[in-house]
Order: structure tokens, then C-alpha cells, then sequence
């Protein structure tokens, strides 16, 4: 109860003159810590965005951060929402703990849409698993490697707090990370192999945004896809010799045009739809 009321003023005095006012003094930081620790204490967070409540397991602070991050992407998430229609199948890359697959899921209940999520992390992956079954999300598969433009073993850098989302296949990405060792495969093959072409993807993969989408060419060809929603890491992309700019070409030459855009701190949301 605590930890809601909590969380609750924080987000009325987000953006607000009084918030502002409280954060020059240093009073909002010492909220944020009072209600970081009571929400890890109780090893479990509970949210509502977009009118659909949630359960996470918590075990950090970043966690907790990253998940009430949310409520400032609903714009993006709504525009996901609106896109999908019963029946299909979404694609979930760089599912992290499962925030965006556990709101899709239980937004779209009863539409029969298939839900593939994909992380590699293994740490990541095994809270991903416990998340969806805090929600009673049982059903959906937890794919546990990555997607990319090759196939094999690779090495995958991350950082030791679990659900900081910034794990990176590029060496070298961010300071004390470790390197552990996943599979990968493209796109392509494993829509082959499942029967399960995806209609919708969101794609959040630290830099690596081109190399994902390079696997999925031959589904991207056949205009098998028909919306893309990403989050593009400027300055992560450079670790893999690519460029925002580049990504947009790649789409464009694929018949597929950005219809939307919005910049979040260093990082910026796009939505790509098949233009036929």
C-alpha cells in the first residue's frame, strides 16, 4: 500500500512545477531511494499502465526504474497495441523481463495472438520466465538466444544487475561488462522452422537493430511483416559500423516507411509500416 501511494505521487509530480521545485532541493532523489527499497524489500513490484495491472519480480533498484519507465512509453506501446489484430504474432526482441510482452499479453487477451519472446541473457531470461508466470502468462515461450544476421555461438556482453536492458553483442559497449557465451540465429530460419512468421516485431537490441533486421531480409522481401517498432541506439549502433540513417535506408529499400518517431533521452522510438 505504501509503495503504491508512493509511486503514485511520484508520478503526479513528474513534470510538474512542484517536482521540480522538490528535485532542486535533493527531496524527490531521497523518495526515489525510500521507495527503491521498499518496492526490493518486498521482492515484488506491482504497476498498472494502460489500465492493465502487472507483477514483476524485483531484486534491484535498476529494475524497479526500468519497469516504472513504462508508463512514459505509452505512446509507443499504444501504437503497437493499435497495430496488432486477432490472430497474429508478434515478435518480442529484446524481451528483457518481459514489461512490454506482459502488458501486450494481457491487453490482447482473448485475441488469440501469438506472442514469441526472445532473450538471450540468461539471467534476464529465467526473471522473463518467473514474470510470466506471476501473470498467469504460462503459454507464452521464452526463446533463450539471440537474432541476428548470422547463426552459431557468440559471445554476448552484459552487466551484472538483471533487467538493466543493456546487455550488447558489440565488444567493448559499456565499461565491467562480462562476456557469456549464447546462441544466435537469423530471423528467417526460425520463422521458417516455427510456421510462425511474425506480422508485428518490436525490436530493442542495444546497437544491434540492423543486424536483427538483416536475418529477417527474406521475410521483410516477401512483405510478410507488416509493422516494425524499434527502438534505435545512435551511439550503440556505431559499435557494429552502423547508423541510424542506414537503418532507415535498409527499411525504405525494403518498401517499408516510417510512419512515426519520438526521441527518448539518447535513444529514439520509431514505427515502420509495409508500404506494399
Amino acid at each position: 500500500m505504501i509503495t503504491r501511494t508512493l509511486q503514485s505521487m511520484r508520478h503526479s509530480l513528474r513534470g510538474s512545477f512542484v517536482g521540480k521545485m522538490l528535485r532542486s532541493v535533493g527531496i524527490t532523489g531521497m523518495g526515489r531511494r525510500l521507495y527503491d527499497n521498499l518496492v526490493v524489500k518486498q521482492g515484488t513490484h506491482e504497476c498498472n499502465v494502460m489500465g492493465v495491472p502487472m507483477k514483476f519480480v524485483v531484486r534491484s533498484a535498476i529494475e524497479v526504474s526500468r519497469i516504472d519507465s513504462l508508463q512514459g512509453e505509452e505512446p509507443f506501446v499504444e501504437r503497437m497495441l493499435n497495430s496488432l489484430k486477432p490472430g497474429d504474432v508478434f515478435y518480442d526482441i529484446g524481451a528483457n523481463i518481459g514489461m512490454i510482452s506482459i502488458l501486450i499479453a494481457k491487453k490482447m487477451d482473448g485475441k488469440q495472438l501469438s506472442i514469441c519472446c526472445f532473450e538471450p541473457e540468461p539471467a534476464n531470461a529465467q526473471e522473463l520466465r518467473s514474470n510470466l508466470q506471476l501473470n498467469g502468462l504460462n503459454d507464452l515461450v521464452v526463446n533463450q538466444f539471440a537474432l541476428g544476421d548470422k547463426e552459431g555461438a557468440c559471445e554476448l556482453f552484459v552487466v551484472d544487475e538483471v533487467g538493466a536492458g543493456s546487455h550488447s553483442l558489440a565488444s567493448g559497449y559499456q565499461q565491467g561488462s562480462r562476456a557469456v557465451e549464447i546462441e544466435i540465429k537469423s530471423g528467417d530460419q526460425f520463422a521458417e522452422s516455427s510456421g510462425s512468421y511474425p506480422n508485428v516485431i518490436k525490436l530493442d537490441v542495444e546497437g544491434a537493430e540492423l543486424s536483427v533486421l538483416r536475418g529477417f531480409e527474406q521475410t521483410l522481401k516477401a512483405g510478410r511483416l507488416r509493422e516494425l517498432f524499434v527502438e534505435v541506439h545512435p551511439e550503440a549502433m556505431g559499435h557494429f559500423g552502423d547508423t541510424p540513417d542506414e537503418l532507415k535506408r535498409w527499411m525504405e529499400n525494403h518498401n517499408y516507411e516510417c510512419k512515426w518517431g519520438d526521441k527518448r533521452g539518447g535513444q529514439f522510438h520509431q514505427h515502420y509500416v509495409f508500404a506494399g
